[in-house]
């Protein structure tokens, strides 16, 4: 899991005075646990069909549908050629209406030109506007905005260009146009077309092509630049919120967590689906799906965003359009679902994901239809815009219901004193950490039950493999004010999955998505979505990343008073097996006693390796495990995927902390920090330990 805090925050010393030994054990024997044991993992379970709604109207074209705000009785329709029809909610409607001909300003002559995209503005009922995506003669992406006066029709010459793009070829020109949650207007551009992205406009930072951009109609001339977003200070085009596209033609936002869901048309071998975030590199061209695309093999993948899910060509499909989380109330079964479907064979889908560290993808039906948008009413509801033959509606189709079985308290759990949640409950077993993870100077508390009967298991690597059904509990707090306490539950198919309750009060309450949490008076912290945490705790780590001897084996001061080496302490009460070979805990970062080189690699272990590992998330050739050679880790002298304008830049340059690509991961925050995901503050002990660590390497040995 991660969190990120937007407080400031002053870092004390790592140097601790280490506690004494005692005659006493924190456990004489192993707990008991009739309770805290792994609920199963939530599952949507519906059947579903496509109904033919509004069959008494047709189009020829249509790329999009909605409603405007406010006005669920009625629907907005475009098509390629640039009519906007508009039409009342009613099934058995006959009549619709035209809103506006735009033929005169739209080129739709190549195949994927046209109007591709509209948005109506939050507040349209009060202002008018709508916002169009359309191509226009001399292969030109236009972004404009139109007033309507009446709300039901539009003035083309009320139009306000935005932002024109120069297209180099008639193909890959994106079109979505999609209002977030925060109110900008996010934006999806294509690569440019021909193939194979022969710019490599998507891994250039300086055009807007093969990126989503987002931007704030509402400040500036044309429009404003969202201050977060990463280019705003410089370093690349400021409209980008994020790159590495190949042809974004739809994304939406899930109307209950806000994440961003993005389905990329692919090449010749594979269509992908991306949780977008703010910052994020999305591989391609480097990457197609999850395989090399440019260099064919061998690709550096360090920086890259893999992808939730991935299409193959081979089982028919070719050209993905994305797609919604269902969130309305007629198929409750459905919920929390990503439904897509592919416009080459026709295929719906349905996609969970957040559970087990990797998407579900499942076919739903099979079709005839050529599905160019998905849209959602006002309540939600699933709406399937076929190209030519009409609209869908998704419905239920027979059971229709969801197994949820997570406890909504944490009191509920059972691995808490239900009568004191912010109290461990007696089966759990207390363990801290020799280093911990940087979290922004968070004080945790972490503990784990296991099922009865059950032993953890120690890899060759030291890793302490709980059993299925365990539980990892772990609580986050700043400046004494207990902010949520996490989850890692193993379920019965073996795969981890993360669960967040942010404290209210005396209880703790489940949250199904990200959120912000109020930090004292003026500070927030942000909190994690299960897909979130899984990017971290990861299938390949082995889902929990704090669990290891190297990370245990030194003393604990447990709730009795005694002090003893946990290792010890968990092998003599059989919670764990004997490890067959024990090299000793991790430093902390301040000891004076440890090598400088120790500490610099027991830090890059702990906040890095879990990625970059052999068969690791991180991609590229880095294996920053602590025991891992230097000159086998990647890192030293090594040419960086991205130089970050640092001239002569390496990934590590010897007794050069300024050339090191590395040192200015951990030094900064933004879209090129590292851990990516973790921090909006910077580890100053770890800033400074790196750089002291590189300064004083003699060179690759």
């Amino acid at each position: 899991m991660r969190a990120v805090v937007i407080v400031l925050l002053t870092v004390g010393s790592c140097n601790r005075d280490r506690p004494e030994p005692t005659p006493e054990w924190g456990y004489d024997a192993r707990p008991g646990n009739a309770t805290c044991l792994a609920f199963a993992r939530p599952v949507a379970n519906a059947d579903v069909k496509l109904t033919p709604t509004f069959t008494g109207l047709s189009w020829r074209k249509a790329v999009w549908m909605g409603q405007p705000p406010g006005d669920p009785d009625t629907w907005w329709l475009a098509t390629q050629d640039g009519e906007i029809q508009r039409f009342q909610n009613t099934p058995g409607v006959t009549e619709q209406e035209l809103v506006v001909d735009l033929s005169g300003l739209v080129d739709d002559t190549a195949n994927e030109g046209g109007l591709l995209g509209l948005a109506f503005h939050p507040d349209f009922q009060n202002n008018g506007y709508v916002y169009a995506n359309y191509t226009a003669t001399g292969l030109t992406t236009k972004i404009v905005r139109f007033t309507s006066t009446d709300r039901r029709t539009i003035n083309p010459g009320t139009e306000l260009s935005m932002l024109s793009v120069d297209q180099p070829y008639n193909n890959h020109n994106g079109g979505a146009l999609v209002f977030g949650p925060d109110g900008y207007l996010y934006l999806g551009m294509g690569d440019g077309g021909s193939g194979g992205d022969p710019g490599n406009h998507g891994q250039t930072v300086s055009t807007v092509l093969g990126s989503i951009l987002r931007i704030d109609v509402d400040a500036g001339t044309p429009y404003g630049i969202p201050p977060d977003n990463p280019f705003a200070l410089g370093g690349g085009r400021p409209e980008i919120y994020a790159w590495g596209f190949r042809n974004p033609w739809r994304f939406s936002f899930d109307a209950a967590t806000g994440e961003l869901w993005a389905a990329d048309v692919g090449q010749d071998k594979y269509e992908e689906i991306n949780l977008v975030a703010q910052g994020r590199n999305y591989g391609w061209r480097v990457t197609e799906g999850d395989d090399c695309f440019n260099p064919p093999k061998d690709c550096q993948r360090a920086g890259l965003e893999e992808p939730v899910a991935v299409l193959n060509h081979l089982d028919g499909d070719g050209s993905i359009t994305g797609g919604v989380v269902y969130r309305g109330t007629e198929i409750a079964g459905f919920q929390g679902v990503y439904v897509f479907a592919d416009y080459v064979s026709g295929r719906v889908y349905g996609l969970q994901y957040g559970v087990g560290g990797e998407a579900v993808v499942e076919p739903l039906l099979e079709t005839a239809n050529d599905f160019t948008h998905i849209a959602t009413d006002l309540n939600n509801e699933v709406f399937f815009v076929d190209r030519n033959r009409g609209v869908l509606k998704l419905e239920a189709a027979g059971e229709n219901n969801v197994v949820d079985e997570v406890p909504r308290l944490l009191s509920q759990t059972g691995c808490v004193n239900p009568a004191d949640a912010s109290q461990a409950g007696s089966m759990m077993v207390e363990f801290s950490v020799a280093q911990p993870f940087w979290s922004d100077g968070a004080t945790k508390r972490r503990w784990f039950a296991l099922p009865d009967g059950t032993q953890a298991t120690v890899d060759s690597d030291g890793r302490i493999n709980l059993p299925v059904g365990s539980i990892v509990m772990k609580e986050m707090a700043l400046g004494g004010q207990r902010l949520e306490t996490r989850l890692l539950v193993r379920h019965e198919d073996g795969r981890w999955g993360g669960y967040t309750y942010a404290w209210v009060g005396q209880d703790a309450q489940l949250l199904e998505g990200a959120a912000t949490l109020p930090v004292g008076a003026t500070g927030e912290w942000a909190v994690p979505s299960r897909p979130d945490c899984l990017q971290c705790h990861t299938p390949e780590w082995g889902g929990v990343l704090a669990l290891s001897t190297q990370q245990l084996d030194g003393l604990h001061v447990y709730a009795n008073g005694a002090v003893a080496n946990q290792v010890d302490q968990l092998t003599r009460i059989g919670v764990i097996e004997t490890p067959s070979d024990r090299p000793g805990a991790f430093p902390s970062l301040g000891n004076p006693a440890a090598s400088l080189d120790d500490r610099a690699r027991s830090y890059l272990h702990v906040n890095c390796a879990y990625c970059h590992f052999p068969d690791g998330t991180g991609g590229g050739d880095l294996d920053l495990r602590a025991w891992t050679p230097l000159t086998e880790t990647g890192l030293c002298n090594e040419p960086s995927q991205g130089d970050l304008k640092i001239p002569d830049a390496r990934i590590v340059a010897p007794g050069e902390p300024d050339r090191s690509v590395l040192y200015a991961r951990v030094a900064t925050r933004g879209p090129t920090q590292m851990p990516p995901l973790a921090s909006n503050v910077v580890d100053e002990v770890g800033r400074e330990l790196m750089r002291e660590w590189i300064a004083a390497l003699p060179g690759c040995k």
